[in-house]
């Protein structure tokens, strides 16, 4: 991106204005990732990795080709439906991890609940019903459930394992569920950029296949 005649850095962490990594310049992917201004590339800590055992989106790892195609590819252009909610949340939103440790039923005007406790993919049995879900919980039908899809990785990694063989998208849909927000899938600093590229794409589609069932 060009602004006052310089080129701008797409990150967080570099000034504008800032030159581009040498081995940026003639990368295929340069247009796609937005390119790093800190390092010689976006492999600097790529150097002594085995690419037969990398699981990263790496451009030297073995695994690649799966990984991109697994997200779905690196690029933005597709029609995403996604939407964001201009609802009103409360000032404090209670979190709720299960309903042990409570005889009645909590009521409150919001709780929120981690969208892979609700979907737990190694699990056979999902909840399925808005009231499976608010008995589960102890949540009176009188509050409203918002799913945050933040965890950590190990619980993302099952959570997209599982995505589509298990219908999470379809599942999560018929919870009567208030509001939802997108797995965070990683974004590392130390990480290739098209690990960057990839994760976006996950969150993403299933931001988007959550939203055309909503």
């Amino acid at each position: 991106m060009l602004h006052d005649g310089l080129d701008v850095s797409p990150t967080s962490i570099a000034a504008p204005g800032a030159t581009i990594g040498l081995g940026c310049q003639n990368c295929a992917l340069r247009g796609l990732c937005g390119r790093v201004y800190s390092d010689f590339d976006c492999m600097g800590g790529c150097r002594s990795c085995d690419p037969q055992l990398c699981a990263a989106a790496c451009p030297r790892a073995t695994n690649f080709p799966l990984a991109v195609w697994d997200a779905g590819g690196l690029g933005m252009n597709s029609n995403w439906n996604i939407k964001q909610s201009k609802a009103q949340l409360p000032a404090y939103v209670t979190r709720l991890g299960n309903g042990s440790g409570r005889s009645e039923s909590l009521s409150v005007p919001m709780v929120a609940v981690t969208t892979f406790d609700v979907m737990k993919a190694e699990s056979q049995r999902l909840i399925s019903s808005p009231a499976e879900l608010r008995r589960y919980f102890r949540v009176d039908e009188s509050s409203r459930v918002l799913a945050l899809s933040i965890g950590k990785d190990n619980r993302l990694e099952r959570f997209w394992e599982y995505f589509e063989l298990r219908r999470f998208a379809e599942r999560l849909a018929g919870l009567d569920l208030e509001l939802i927000t997108a797995p965070n899938f990683s974004f590392a600093l130390d990480a290739p950029r098209p690990e960057h590229l990839v994760n976006r794409q996950r969150s993403l589609r299933c931001a988007s296949a959550c939203r055309k069932r909503a």
